[in-house]
């Protein structure tokens, strides 16, 4: 006789088998939470610092820096000897102040025929942004 028939019987002769629970299932190690609670809020963070203060520009924000100058107007006027900036800023994506207007670039080099219209982005960790209109003319 082996074990198992040793205890059936002795249960058989006491009276009614007492009902044995179910085993639980235990999860010695689980990744079903992992998404979840640590790569979703992380994928959410980095969209969110990427984007909080990059300028657009045609070529894409860079993650870490970015740093170009695009050209945006060129005119039949002559080349000028007079350049004007005008620069626009953001800290955080919360505050952005400045005014990168073309108008704003004319008058800052005095400018009143325009040659050509160039911008210049500027960005790092999506913390600090600029961006700046730059003419040039007479």
């Amino acid at each position: 006789m082996n074990y198992g028939s040793m205890i059936a019987n002795a249960w058989s002769q006491t009276g009614p088998a007492p009902e044995i629970p179910v085993a639980r299932r235990v999860k010695i190690c689980s990744n079903e939470g992992m998404i979840q609670n640590q790569i979703l809020p992380a994928l959410a963070l980095g969209c969110f610092l990427v984007s909080c203060a990059t300028p657009s520009s045609r070529t894409g924000p860079g993650l870490i820096r970015t740093d170009h100058y695009e050209g945006i107007m060129v005119t039949q006027n002559p080349a000028g000897k007079k350049r004007g900036t005008a620069c626009s800023s953001n800290y955080f994506g919360l505050v952005t102040s400045g005014d990168a207007t073309l108008s704003a670039a004319m008058k800052d080099g005095a400018i009143t025929s325009v040659s050509s219209v160039d911008q210049h982005y500027e960005s790092t960790l999506g913390v600090f942004g600029k961006v700046c209109t730059i003419v040039t003319g007479n």
